[in-house]
């Protein structure tokens, strides 16, 4: 799943139980670095995991970076793509960003966006509520709201708290979700969250995520460039039980969209991903 542009890599390692292969009935068990394969369930939930924390990481970046306004001390009014509008009053502030419905070419990473978001901070108690209307980043429309408390430190801004997301045709995020945000680099780093993620067909995963980093100015997309990924593939057909996957993203993973999935602890192999 490539989105565009040069990058750093990443490389996703997933662990999910699998075991030796003796008939049909079992399922193939993943070979050692790159030496095996994953079976097409295998394959449809990493792609469908991974897909959906993309467009969720694309909507949060583009998003997160649009609102310069946070720091504002008054009113203001700003941009093009998007156009920005800060309000504060009675220590609330209030900061749309306006994306307009004719895509425009966002600066963040060059991607076409439409759409808007609006954003609510008590400056006092620094909580702040986010809404996403159908923002459609380079055909991704995502819609929902996200709550979180606001803690500054230097050029990070880190929120506490959860999301409720759902992107058109490919699927949903709710959940804990904590980002950090570094407003120079623009760098995007979700430290740990619990999702429950349901794709396109109904399928759902119960997704663990620790220091998931997504840098799009470096690598032209949101494949993370470091961090992992933990879920379960549920199983209706004994003999095994539910698969254990564990993604880790490495450097290379941007450009070549390479992972390394591990399957219930079994030695990783690579996949790469659709659109690579």
């Amino acid at each position: 799943m490539k989105i565009s542009g040069p990058g750093r890599g990443l490389v996703v390692m997933v662990t999910s139980a699998s075991i030796l292969s003796f008939g049909t009935s079992c399922r193939n068990r993943i070979g050692g670095n790159g030496g095996g394969t994953l079976t097409a369930d295998e394959q449809a939930a990493v792609n469908a995991v991974v897909k959906q924390l993309d467009s969720s990481a694309k909507a949060l970046g583009t998003v997160a970076t649009s609102f310069t306004g946070l720091d504002a001390s008054g009113n203001v009014t700003a941009g093009q793509c998007p156009v920005v509008n800060a309000q504060l009053a009675s220590g609330v502030l209030t900061v749309s960003a306006d994306f307009g419905t004719t895509p425009c070419t966002s600066n963040y990473y060059s991607s076409t966006v439409s759409g808007s978001a609006s954003l609510t901070l008590n400056t006092v108690s620094k909580s702040l509520d986010v809404v996403f209307n159908d923002l459609d980043i380079g055909g991704d429309t995502t819609s929902g709201s996200g709550n979180w408390t606001l803690v500054r430190n230097g050029t990070k801004r880190t929120l506490t708290g959860s999301v409720d997301l759902n992107t058109t045709n490919v699927g949903s995020a709710s959940g804990n979700l904590d980002v950090q945000v570094d407003v120079t680099a623009l760098t995007l780093k979700i430290t740990q969250s619990n999702l429950l993620i349901t794709d396109s067909t109904g399928a759902s995963y119960s997704v663990s995520i620790d220091e998931l980093v997504v840098d799009p100015l470096q690598s032209g997309n949101f494949v993370p460039n470091g961090g992992t990924v933990s879920f379960e593939i549920p199983n209706t057909s004994p003999p095994p039980a539910n698969s254990s996957v564990v993604i880790t993203f490495t450097s290379s993973s941007p450009n070549t969209g390479v992972v390394a999935v591990s399957i219930d602890g079994a030695q990783a192999v690579n996949y790469k991903l659709p659109g690579f």
